[in-house]
């Protein structure tokens, strides 16, 4: 891996210039999100630095607005701003006459700020103090045990009165056990090995952290086996250990969909000798702050596919049988929920069951032989509003080959 190094301490002004330059051009080629970020958070530090050596001015600065590069005389520029508003003007009205890509860019650039500095000039009004109605909706499930689901019996007892015989078999022979992912607020893990979304990874001593296009992946959260024992589906499951899940950056941020095993991973240790483990390069801001631990518990309850999924449109239902099947899939996953708070409720996130596809399903064939299962459903986090799927081959998840999960993402 080639990571985005800090610069040493003792460099003069014109090698960091230098790096400068190389920085925001190899921030041009980048396309992986991510990196590109991380790039960038570079460009900014090394800005900084010549900053420094200016004495707190923009001195060190200036001579890049000479450079051959109308990207680095732009970000250049940027960096010039907070000293000299009218020279940053002057360079950024020079890329627009110049025209082109650069020119276009420069154009926005200085819309927005314009925008920007009409908002900043309008009076401030004092934030709206916080509804404890709203806020009590809000942190409901965070704040409350997961109510009991559907029973089996009751699912029966309802699919064969609202379904004729042949239609409740084929809605039946559809359910798969789920186990809900439910997030408590106010409980912290007292172990590393808890189940939780996101917080510090422990991990093999002689573990490598999953690396996709250059970047260390994003660890998701993780699920101590022993909490599911007894729980309708676990059997399919490791009985000891952690599942360890892992995302790229730029799939659990909504950028790119996934679709690959090499986008995300998801390791299962024993729990014996696992230590403290970091990635080789230090979290992203907007990782290191969507993360922090959050405990789960956990709410078993019957899974039925979504009912724009390939395997209920296959079915052929009837208007009349479409609107029975939503309103009963809907009661599987909200029972016991009140009505005003569900809105605010992650009820999408579990380990097995169906994917609730946040657009169109899937075309991994989840029906017949050797399916590809839903190993997880988690939040995208990154994302605007939008969930990562882990799914597995029923083979693989009986020989444990957890290598072989495929990493898809959907958001709104």
């Amino acid at each position: 891996m080639t990571s985005v190094p800090h610069e040493p301490a003792n460099l003069d002004a014109e090698t960091l210039r230098q790096r400068y330059a190389d920085a925001v051009l190899l921030h041009e080629r980048t396309q992986h999100v991510g990196r590109a970020n991380r790039i960038f958070m570079r460009i900014h530090e090394i800005g900084e630095r010549l900053i420094a050596l200016g004495g707190t001015s923009d001195r060190e600065l200036l001579p890049l607005l000479s450079h051959p590069s109308r990207k680095v005389r732009r970000s250049a520029a940027f960096d010039i701003r907070p000293f000299n508003r009218d020279l940053f003007l002057s360079v950024m009205e020079s890329l627009v006459q110049e025209g082109g890509a650069i020119g276009r860019e420069a154009q926005f650039d200085l819309q927005l700020m314009a925008r920007r500095e009409e908002a900043e000039a309008e009076p401030r009004h004092p934030d709206p103090l916080p509804d404890p109605n709203r806020l009590r909706i809000i942190d409901w499930q965070q704040d409350n045990p997961p109510p009991a689901a559907m029973s089996q019996r009751q699912l029966k007892d309802r699919v064969s009165a609202e379904f004729s015989t042949g239609r409740a078999r084929q809605i039946l022979a559809l359910a798969r056990p789920a186990i809900g992912l439910w997030p408590q607020r106010k409980v912290k893990p007292a172990s590393p090995l808890a189940s939780r979304h996101g917080g510090d990874v422990w991990a093999p001593a002689d573990w490598q952290w999953p690396i996709y296009e250059e970047e260390p992946m994003c660890f998701l959260g993780q699920i101590y086996c022993p909490d599911l024992a007894g729980l309708p589906g676990a059997e399919l499951l490791p009985k000891e250990g952690l599942l360890a899940f892992f995302g790229d950056h730029d799939v659990i941020s909504g950028c790119f969909p996934g679709g690959g095993s090499e986008e995300g991973a998801v390791c299962h240790w024993h729990e014996q000798g696992l230590v403290p483990t970091s990635p080789p390069l230090p979290p992203l801001p907007e990782y290191a702050r969507e993360y922090s631990a959050m405990q789960l518990v956990f709410r078993p309850f019957i899974d039925l596919p979504h009912p724009h999924s390939n395997a209920i449109e296959a079915l052929g239902l009837s208007k009349e049988e479409s609107e029975l099947y939503w309103a009963l899939r809907a009661s599987l996953v909200q029972s016991g929920i009140p009505d005003e708070v569900i809105n605010n409720c992650d009820l999408d996130s579990k380990i097995l069951g169906w994917p609730h596809p946040v657009q169109s399903d899937f075309e991994l064939p989840q029906i017949g032989r050797n399916p590809f299962l839903q190993l997880a459903q988690l939040p995208a986090r990154l994302g605007p509003g939008g969930s990562l799927y882990f799914f597995i081959q029923e083979a693989d998840l009986a020989s444990r080959r957890f290598d072989r999960c495929i990493l898809e993402e959907q958001n709104t």
